[in-house]
């Protein structure tokens, strides 16, 4: 597919010439920039693409920062990818090198082919383990064009690999100004949408109402499989990562009976609340497509202009708050100190973290029973 003993030939002077591509970088810089994580990249939409922020500028000397020329072309970059990691990018008639170094030990190089703002194609040749083709790989993009608009990245390497069906070809799409609209990846799934604030706003009241009403589905469907048991509470298992996960949030019911025997055990407050010591058969999540996929419409928002974490832990303790509201009894045999919360991986139920969704007349119940502490 490429020429390895080429790319490899590349490596070797860039390590032996090490102290001249440092020299030749640093001296052309006449513009510096700190910021406070990764901020720009040679690569096309490569941000979009990988639905990331661009890192703010900052007046601080935080080790991360770029160097630029007096054409505003970048030279250096430093700890924007690694740790200790400085890169220094050189420039042809017909193709960019970017050299990166660890401690002075070449790490990889980056080769661009084409023109600054249209690329044909980009190939990384990693050699962290060593000046040796056996301990080396590679990836490449190649960049596919359109009436001057970039549409397609064509990643070769992955093409008839099932597993990595998303890594083959990343689509983007266009509004009627040219601007940037969404881009999806492999498998059709948006990994960037120009949504403004206020749309995201709107969406996110629409949502909640609807994932209110799939909610009555859900606990319906549940009534049905788990044969007049009663229920004690309802988790909403967040995943860690929403974007990688399709089928996040996860619902599951927890049973009076396992905490009965919980608490005439004694258990803390972490086997109290969670869901994993109850029956997993029953879990189960949101099956409405065109909602799950405003969702992940949503998500990605966040991810690329919020704190997507705090943003989607919020909307979900919301959804929670509004839930715990209303009578489920008319759905399921529930207790009279039925509640539902939302739960994730490193949730702390002794420090109560997990009641920010219930309401507090809810809590008080819960507290008299000795079922929270806070």
């Amino acid at each position: 597919m490429i020429d390895s003993n080429y790319y490899m030939d590349l490596c070797v002077d860039s390590q032996q010439n090490y102290e001249r591509y440092k020299k030749d970088a640093e001296e052309n810089v006449v513009r510096t920039e700190f910021v406070e994580e990764k901020r720009y990249d040679l690569s096309p939409y490569w941000f979009e693409r990988k639905t990331q922020q661009r890192g703010k500028v900052t007046n601080e000397d935080t080790g991360i920062y770029y160097g630029f020329d007096q054409d505003n072309k970048l030279r250096v970059t430093a700890c924007d990818d690694l740790i200790d990691g400085y890169g220094y990018t050189s420039y042809g008639e017909d193709h960019i090198i970017t050299r990166l170094y660890v401690n002075g030990i070449l790490d990889s190089i980056k080769v661009f082919t084409g023109q600054q703002g249209k690329f044909e194609r980009c190939v990384e040749y990693i050699v962290r383990h060593g000046l040796e083709l056996e301990k080396s790989w590679y990836d490449v993009e190649e960049y596919i064009y359109e009436d001057d608009r970039l549409i397609q990245v064509h990643n070769p390497k992955y093409v008839g690999k099932e597993l990595y069906k998303h890594l083959e070809n990343t689509y983007l799409d266009y509004d009627e100004n040219g601007e940037l609209h969404q881009v999806f990846n492999g498998v059709q799934q948006l990994v960037y949408n120009n949504m403004t604030n206020q749309a995201a706003l709107a969406l996110r009241e629409t949502l909640k109402a609807e994932v209110i009403r799939e909610t009555e589905n859900i606990f319906k469907a549940t009534a049905e499989e788990i044969n007049g048991e009663q229920v004690c509470f309802f988790s909403i298992y967040l995943d860690g990562d929403p974007l990688d996960n399709p089928l996040d949030p996860i619902y599951q019911p927890g049973f009076e009976r396992v905490r009965v025997v919980q608490l005439e055990q004694n258990e803390n407050q972490y086997f109290l609340w969670s869901a994993g010591e109850h029956p997993m058969y029953y879990q189960t999540g949101i099956k409405n497509e065109e909602l799950r996929t405003k969702l992940h419409m949503l998500y990605v928002h966040w991810s690329l202009r919020e704190d997507c974490y705090t943003e989607r832990m919020k909307f979900w303790q919301e959804v929670a708050y509004s839930l715990n509201e209303s009578d489920w009894s008319e759905y399921l045999p529930v207790t009279d100190d039925f509640v539902i919360f939302v739960d994730w991986e490193e949730v702390d139920f002794a420090q109560g973290e997990h009641l920010q969704g219930i309401p507090e007349h809810k809590q008080e119940i819960l507290r008299a029973k000795g079922l929270i502490l806070s």
